[in-house]
């Protein structure tokens, strides 16, 4: 089944253009692409292995993918974590931590808390392949030692105090 996308101009406008994944993208044209942190309420972040067939296959990552056409970028951060991990929540569960224009994409990172006693993990076939509920001193150790995909490393950079004012103000204790 091809994957659409609703491209979008510089300013994040509409242009009613449908684009299947896998093609060039027309000059001066994005698509959305949305990230999720998720964190229990005990600290704990929620990371999967990439499948070995993609790019930066066998390194750690957290949610993400694109949008699809007909979604915004809220509807396609809820799907991407259900694809992905299986974890159920809803677009106002959804916390925007970052926004960042790429050479062809717009790219959101989203936060989101989940009790993870309520959550079944389940891996999606040829995307993930291994998941691990970590404490941020973990997190931190695993770049360190270059386990996560360096764009996934580039991302966290660009948002890590967005991300830690909002544990704070969740009360959410984390080590």
């Amino acid at each position: 089944m091809r994957e659409l996308w609703d491209l979008v101009d510089e300013d994040r406008r509409p242009l009613r253009i449908k684009h299947v994944r896998g093609k060039k993208l027309p000059h001066d044209t994005y698509h959305l692409v949305v990230f999720v942190w998720t964190v229990s309420f005990d600290g704990r972040f929620l990371i999967t292995k990439r499948s070995p067939n993609k790019p930066w296959g066998e390194f750690w990552e957290n949610t993400g993918g694109s949008v699809l056409a007909g979604e915004n970028r809220e509807q396609g951060a809820v799907r991407e974590l259900y694809e992905e991990t299986g974890v159920k929540i809803v677009t106002q569960d959804l916390i925007l931590i970052h926004e960042e224009r790429s050479r062809s994409a717009f790219e959101d990172t989203f936060l989101t808390f989940v009790d993870k006693s309520k959550q079944t993990i389940r891996l999606q076939a040829n995307e993930t392949i291994d998941h691990k509920w970590i404490s941020y001193q973990e997190l931190m150790k695993m770049f360190d030692e270059g386990h996560f995909a360096l764009p996934v490393y580039n991302r966290f950079k660009s948002c890590q105090d967005k991300l830690l004012d909002e544990l704070w103000k969740a009360n959410i204790k984390y080590e």
